[in-house]
């Protein structure tokens, strides 16, 4: 069998025309572009490789709409938790206007310029419920019990963190095989 440079050509192609999406890209961006000592640099990382398979099963038709309708919805669902446990701060609004006011304080090296919070009290608003009720299936410590209640937006967190965990152990092998 001779090698033939058009045949080749062809395989390429038509590996472009069917596997290839935008998002390759992107998952080759975040891992060159993330610092692997970053705590949310995995978490990047992984979301990119679904928003990959997303795209990929989307595109694909190498198994039935049904199944892959509901391994799309499973991904999306991942995604999404992971983007929650990344950044829980994005579930917090703030109402209230602050300023900042330059104050002088004597330190061991002497006179250092800081600032002081000055203005009406931040009033913190959740944009989504957050259930505290079931608080005692993630969190054992009375302590850090306390503290999530003061700020759920972490308790949300935790749970999300929770939620892509299940999904992972239920289809990693559906995922990845």
């Amino acid at each position: 069998m001779r090698f033939s440079i058009k045949e080749s050509l062809r395989t390429i192609w038509f590996w472009f025309k069917t596997n290839w999406n935008k998002e390759h890209l992107k998952v080759v961006w975040e891992a060159l572009s993330g610092q692997p000592y970053d705590h949310s640099y995995y978490t990047e990382l992984e979301i990119a490789k679904l928003e990959e398979m997303i795209a990929y099963h989307k595109k694909s038709r190498i198994i039935e709409e049904s199944e892959r309708k509901h391994i799309i919805f499973w991904m999306e669902k991942a995604k999404r938790m992971l983007e929650i446990a990344d950044d829980p701060i994005q579930l917090v609004e703030y109402d209230g206007h602050i300023e900042f006011e330059p104050v002088t304080v004597d330190t061991e090296n002497g006179k250092e310029e800081c600032y002081e919070l000055k203005g009406e009290e931040l009033k913190r608003r959740l944009k989504v419920y957050i259930n505290t009720r079931n608080i005692d299936r993630f969190v054992y410590d009375e302590r850090e019990k306390d503290f999530l209640l003061k700020f759920p937006e972490d308790l949300y967190a935790r749970k999300a963190k929770h939620i892509y965990a299940e999904i992972w152990k239920r289809y990693l092998e559906e995922w990845w095989d």
